[in-house]
């Protein structure tokens, strides 16, 4: 298998678990309309780079994990919280409701 692999298969895995919450009406905490957001996209940046430094291989399996979970949560907040988002609007739209 190659890395490529990994990354796709994390990216399908955030997605399906993102469909799921959605559908049982999960609501992100509300920290993620704060200032304390901000960590988030920080740490998206940080953390898998101190893991390449460590270990390629814990930045493939942890890392790209991580950068995908925190792109997911990203991607929420601003369909949630970002006023006259267009990605909100795509959301609730009928090609996807």
């Amino acid at each position: 298998m190659t890395r490529q692999f990994e990354a796709i298969a994390d990216a399908l895995a955030t997605g399906c678990l993102l469909a799921y919450l959605y559908q049982e009406g999960f609501k992100l905490p509300e920290w993620c309309g704060s200032w304390l957001f901000i960590l988030v996209p920080i740490s998206m940046i940080i953390l898998p780079s101190a893991l390449y430094k460590i270990d390629n291989g814990l930045f493939y399996t942890i890392g790209k994990s991580y950068i995908n979970l925190t792109a997911a949560i990203m991607y929420c907040v601003t369909c949630l919280f970002v006023k006259g988002s267009r990605l909100k609007y795509l959301i609730q739209s009928q090609l996807f409701g």
